[in-house]
């Protein structure tokens, strides 16, 4: 399903990035990478996209995500950005603060738009993380939101985007955890282009029944995330994926899931989510170190110490060794394309 699809993939060049693009490329994606500094990795290949981005300058990023709309507009399907902060937030008793994220909701609504998209969805009622009166005036959050809300319903019915309320675990933010309290935000707008986006990982915190809960929101659903217990690949933990999806068949639901993990320490992300340590291995990585026109000399990160880890990391990127009975091109098959004749292998020891 992956062959031939473009996919965006920010932080390219480095750590989860990376892999997951080498991951991508391997499997027979196009993939669009964004990097501040695309030396750390630049495939010489037709199907690796790059573009140069500042994520820490907010024009630089949106004159980039500008572009890439331009150029790819119709493979793409989803963008992330920060839209409400501190100094723009909905939930704020000061009216500036509040217009300020008015006007960053529908520059971020002009945006979808822009893309082809029908949906702008996440963290978009208040900003993300504690607020300074945590616990208190609940019900004055509620209205100060759901009017700031309500003050967007024509350009979203004009413009034809919903927009998902996303509840999140009580460590990322004191207001709107359930999906009880999502839906009495969207009650307080009353529009049929705003509802939810639910994530499981956030549901698995917070919910009694997850899947109870999902039922109750029912056509109220415009988006999914899916991650496991731990914010890891999905089914390397505890969730029940299977009654999950057939919760979701349930309902009907024909919106995308997305795959949203955290799953590595020292990233931009990891205080903010509390990620001290790695949650999943990175069993992709390899560089290219030296490459002539009939051989090429690749250093690989071996994660799991078995001694024959080598091989089966090079058939997971699709570059069998052949002959290797065992996870290579097997004799009297058809060798793949990407297969490797090995030559030698040097290991180094530090």
């Amino acid at each position: 399903m992956i062959k031939e699809r473009k996919v965006l993939v920010t932080g390219s060049s480095d750590g989860i990035g990376r892999s997951i693009t080498l991951s991508l490329l391997n499997s027979g994606a196009k993939v669009i990478g964004l990097a501040r500094d695309h030396s750390k990795y630049n495939p010489e290949m037709k199907n690796y996209i790059k573009y140069k981005t500042d994520f820490s300058n907010e024009e630089i990023l949106l004159n980039t995500i500008t572009k890439i709309i331009k150029d790819h507009k119709k493979d793409i399907i989803r963008i992330e950005f920060k839209i409400v902060e501190k100094n723009n937030d909905n939930i704020s008793n000061n009216q500036n603060i509040r217009k300020r994220g008015k006007d960053k909701l529908i520059e971020a609504i002009n945006l979808t738009s822009l893309m082809g998209s029908k949906i702008l969805s996440g963290v978009i009622h208040t900003a993300w993380g504690i607020s300074d009166n945590y616990g208190k005036d609940k019900s004055l959050k509620y209205k100060n939101s759901s009017n700031t809300l309500i003050g967007l319903t024509d350009i979203l019915e004009d413009k034809d985007i919903k927009l998902g309320i996303e509840p999140l675990n009580r460590y990322e933010t004191d207001f709107i955890n359930t999906v009880d309290e999502g839906l009495e935000l969207c009650s307080m707008i009353n529009h049929s282009h705003v509802g939810l986006l639910l994530d499981v990982y956030h549901m698995n915190i917070e919910e009694k029944d997850m899947c109870a809960s999902i039922l109750k929101a029912n056509h109220n659903i415009f988006h999914f995330h899916v991650a496991e217990n731990d914010r890891g690949i999905p089914g390397s933990g505890e969730l029940n994926f299977n009654r999950i999806f057939e919760t979701l068949n349930t309902i009907n639901y024909s919106g995308n899931v997305t795959l949203e993990m955290f799953i590595q320490s020292n990233q931009e992300t990891s205080k903010d989510l509390f990620t001290w340590r790695n949650i999943e291995d990175n069993p992709f990585e390899f560089e290219t170190v030296k490459k002539t026109e009939e051989n090429a000399l690749l250093e690989l990160d071996l994660v799991t110490g078995r001694n024959h880890q080598i091989r089966a990391h090079l058939e997971h990127l699709k570059m069998p060794i052949v002959n290797d009975l065992l996870y290579g091109a097997k004799r009297n098959s058809k060798v793949p394309e990407n297969a490797i004749c090995l030559q030698c292998i040097i290991y180094v020891l530090q």
